[in-house]
C-alpha cells in the first residue's frame, strides 16, 4: 500500500507527540499509601496525607492514597482523628511506589466542662400528680405549698375559704365546718389518697382544723364538682377537697393523727350557729380572709 503523503506526515506528527508522554509518564512517581490501625491493621479513611507540607489528598475506605511526585526524596505526614501523627522520610523512584503505615491510637486532649446544676425537689409519686394537676390547671382550685406560706393562714379552714366559693359554719363546740355554696351536705374529703370522714353521724365536735394543722400541708385541691375520677367524678354532689400533707408531716403517706379527738359537749350546749350569727365562744373568732398578696391558685370554672 502506498501512502500519500499527508498520511505520512500525520503518522510521523502522532509518533512525536507520543515521545514526550511516555518520557513524562516514565520520570513520575506515584506514591501507594495504605494507612492502617496498629492494634487491629484495620483500614483508616479520612487520613490526611502531606507531601513535603503540601496536601495530597485523604485515604479512601480501604484506608489507601495515590498520589502524584517527582522521583527523588521526599517529606510525607500522615495524620487522623484519634490517632498520633506520623512523620517519614524517603526516596520515590519513577514509577509506583507502595508505602504502608500504621497509626497509634491517641487521646483526644478536651477543653474541660463545668457542670452546675440545681438541687431539685424529691416528691413522692402523689405529690408528683398534685402538682402535675395543679400545673395543668385541672378542673379545681389548687394551693400550693408556696402559696401557704406566702398566704399565711392560720387554720386549714380559713385557707379553703380563699376563691373556693366555700362558707363555714360552726359547731357546738366552737370549730368550723366547711360547706360549698348551694349544699348542706357536707363535702368529701381524702388526705393523701385516703377517704377521711371528718364530720362523723352524731359526732359531737368534727373539725377539719383538728385532724390536720395548717403547717402539716404541701397542697390542698378543691373541687366543687367533677373531681378526678378515682376521688369522685360524677358522685360528688356535695364537693370534694384533697389535702396532701408535706413529706416531713407524713413519712409514711398517711393522715395526720397527732391530734387528739375533741371531748363530748356538755348536755346544755347550745345548738350549731351559722359563720354569719354569733357564735358562743368559738375557739378562734370568725373573720374574713385577707386578700391574698401572692397571684391566686390556678382554678378552672
Amino acid at each position: 500500500m502506498t501512502l500519500t503523503r499527508a498520511a505520512r506526515i500525520a503518522g510521523l506528527a502522532a509518533a512525536l507527540l507520543a515521545i514526550p508522554a511516555a518520557r513524562v509518564a516514565a520520570q513520575e512517581a506515584v506514591l501507594v499509601l495504605t494507612v492502617t490501625t496498629t492494634e487491629a491493621d484495620a483500614p483508616i479513611q479520612g487520613a490526611e496525607v502531606k507531601v513535603d507540607d503540601r496536601p495530597v489528598g485523604i485515604t479512601n475506605a480501604d484506608g489507601v492514597l495515590r498520589a502524584t511526585a517527582s522521583p527523588g526524596s521526599h517529606r510525607i505526614d500522615v495524620r487522623a482523628i484519634g490517632r498520633k501523627t506520623l512523620g517519614l522520610e524517603g526516596t520515590l523512584a519513577a514509577g509506583e511506589t507502595q508505602v504502608d503505615v500504621q497509626l497509634d491510637a491517641d487521646a483526644v486532649p478536651l477543653t474541660p466542662v463545668t457542670a452546675t446544676a440545681e438541687a431539685g425537689t424529691v416528691r413522692s409519686p402523689m405529690l408528683r400528680s398534685f402538682y402535675d394537676r395543679a400545673a395543668n390547671h385541672s378542673n379545681g382550685v389548687f394551693y400550693t405549698r408556696a402559696y401557704i406560706e406566702h398566704r399565711k393562714p392560720p387554720q386549714l379552714s380559713d385557707l379553703l375559704l380563699d376563691h373556693t366559693g366555700l362558707h363555714y359554719v360552726y359547731t357546738r363546740g366552737g370549730h368550723r365546718v366547711i360547706r360549698f355554696a348551694n349544699t348542706g351536705c357536707p363535702p368529701k374529703y381524702y388526705i393523701n389518697g385516703n377517704p377521711i370522714v371528718v364530720e362523723q353521724p352524731g359526732a359531737a365536735d368534727p373539725s377539719l382544723d383538728l385532724l390536720v394543722h395548717i403547717d402539716e400541708v404541701e397542697g390542698v385541691e378543691v373541687y366543687p364538682r367533677l373531681p378526678p375520677i378515682e376521688y369522685g367524678g360524677l358522685n360528688s354532689g356535695c364537693g370534694t377537697i384533697l389535702i396532701w400533707l408535706r413529706e416531713s408531716a407524713s413519712p409514711n403517706a398517711r393522715p395526720s393523727t397527732r391530734h387528739a379527738a375533741p371531748s363530748p359537749p356538755p348536755a346544755d350546749a347550745p345548738p350549731t350557729q351559722p359563720a354569719t350569727a354569733p357564735a358562743p365562744a368559738p375557739a378562734l373568732p370568725p373573720s374574713p380572709p385577707p386578700a391574698p398578696t401572692a397571684a391566686p391558685p390556678a382554678a378552672n370554672p
